[in-house]
């Protein structure tokens, strides 16, 4: 008996299964070089999220001193009247009108 063949595309023909590569957390070993400058970067992230932090709070005590009118932004100053006192002292101390 003599079997036919059919030519039909196989399913998963072009595709090809992902070859496993090592991850950089699974490397056998690491120098001392390399373990410092982790190490420093560790240290540079948490100083960093610190920074961020001081930063919000900042902002956040900048805004409230705007909206809460301590600000000096926009108000006239006040010309203070000088006293008869004070007028006669300024002239000694300066000697000008």
């Amino acid at each position: 008996m003599v079997e036919e063949t059919e030519n039909k595309p196989a399913e998963n023909e072009g595709t090809e299964e992902p070859t496993e590569t090592p991850s950089a957390q699974e490397e056998p070993s690491d120098s001392p070089l390399i373990a410092a400058a982790r190490k420093e970067n560790d240290r540079k992230e948490e100083l960093l999220k610190k920074e961020e932090g001081l930063i919000a709070r900042r902002e956040k005590l900048q805004a409230n001193a705007i909206l809460g009118g301590g600000s000096q932004a926009g108000q006239s100053v006040e010309n203070k009247e000088e006293t008869n006192k004070e007028y006669v002292e300024r002239i000694q101390r300066t000697g000008k009108v």
